[in-house]
């Protein structure tokens, strides 16, 4: 049977300056391009709008969950200075994504890679 390996946080001196930083970084801007994209693309919506649009629909709620997230990232950072936490970062990361472009997710992986490593076997 294969031992199973759970993730060990990275401990280094400076959370922020290491990888994390970069990736949470590339994160926040990513989510806050796309943000302003919906943002132009609800704006820009043909009309008349149908009630029952459903394209409308899921445009909304796209740009509804990426202003959140965005909106969660910049509390983290102002309750934690100039970073946030690690355990901040992780709780972001695990309420999910935004939004079902594979950007995101290759995105929330790098962060999440730069909060974990797996541990030497010997």
């Amino acid at each position: 049977m294969v031992p199973r390996i759970e993730p060990v946080p990275i401990v280094d001196a400076d959370f922020a300056t290491g990888l994390a930083g970069p990736a949470w970084s590339a994160l926040s801007r990513w989510l806050d391009e796309r943000g302003l994209a919906l943002r132009e693309e609800v704006r820009d919506y043909p009309t008349p709008i149908a009630r029952c649009d459903v394209q409308l629909t899921k445009l909304l709620e796209h740009r509804g969950a990426v202003n959140a997230a965005l909106g969660r990232m910049r509390a983290l950072e102002a309750a934690g200075g100039d970073f946030p936490t690690r355990e901040g970062v992780a709780a972001l990361l695990a309420r999910g994504p935004a939004t079902d472009d594979p950007v995101e997710a290759l995105l929330r992986d790098k962060l999440r890679a730069s909060l974990y490593a797996l541990p030497c076997l010997d």
